[in-house]
């Protein structure tokens, strides 16, 4: 079994920082490589939430990658091999001792997607999509979603809508502005003129914790 997959995994589960070059990927390999790396994440922590004990989470890690012996289930049978020896090693950092540790001891993984249009458009996600249950359940698991794009109108409704936070820099076309004026968290109606002449570093921040979409400038760097 070669995979870059358990090494990802467990450099997540211990608060590191992964940047990946998708210059030279096409559309369908970075939704392909966003959506095995969220997907399997999601899983794990899922299985840690629901176990109570360390032989029940091995049980559970199984389960959510669908390697169940006894019911004649093959599934993910090697990499859930490997992330059980991880889990064993403390490479995978779900136990203290003999206990569970407890979700909330874990760093918030946040998942950055670049250009969203490629990973969140409507037509790649009509079949269902993990970036749909991690903007909806995600926060019960630790797990973020950061959206980035010029496109709001090519980004998917169901993830639009389940975003908290949004910082809105200038947008030229009229299309974009009302999306995003519709999306917002806070009252953009008011900002409709200066989403269209915004200078550089400066941002509206509207947020799902304020009632006031906030005009934020940033300092130069």
């Amino acid at each position: 079994y070669q995979s870059s997959l358990p090494d990802i995994l467990c450099a997540l589960e211990r608060g590191r920082c992964l940047i990946v070059e998708t210059t030279l990927m096409s559309e369908f390999e970075q939704f392909l490589l966003n959506t095995v790396v969220a997907r399997t994440l999601f899983v794990l922590r899922r299985a840690l939430r629901a176990a109570e004990t360390p032989e029940r989470l091995r049980e559970e890690i199984r389960q959510g990658l669908r390697n169940d012996e006894d019911q004649g289930q093959v599934g993910m049978r090697s990499l859930a091999d490997e992330m059980i020896a991880r889990l064993e090693s403390g490479e995978l950092p779900y136990l203290d001792g003999d206990s569970i540790r407890a979700p909330d001891e874990l760093p918030h993984v946040n998942i950055v997607i670049e250009e969203a249009p490629s990973i969140l458009n409507p037509q790649r996600m009509r079949f269902g999509s993990v970036f749909r249950d991690v903007s909806r359940q995600g926060r019960k698991f630790g797990i973020g979603l950061t959206v980035i794009s010029q496109q709001v109108t090519e980004i998917d409704k169901g993830v639009l809508t389940q975003l908290n936070t949004e910082l809105t820099l200038a947008l030229g076309n009229a299309d974009e502005r009302r999306e995003a004026i519709r999306n917002a968290s806070a009252d953009l109606e008011g900002f409709a003129k200066e989403l269209q002449v915004l200078g550089r570093g400066q941002v509206l921040v509207s947020t799902s914790f304020r009632d006031v979409t906030l005009p934020v400038q940033i300092p130069k760097y």
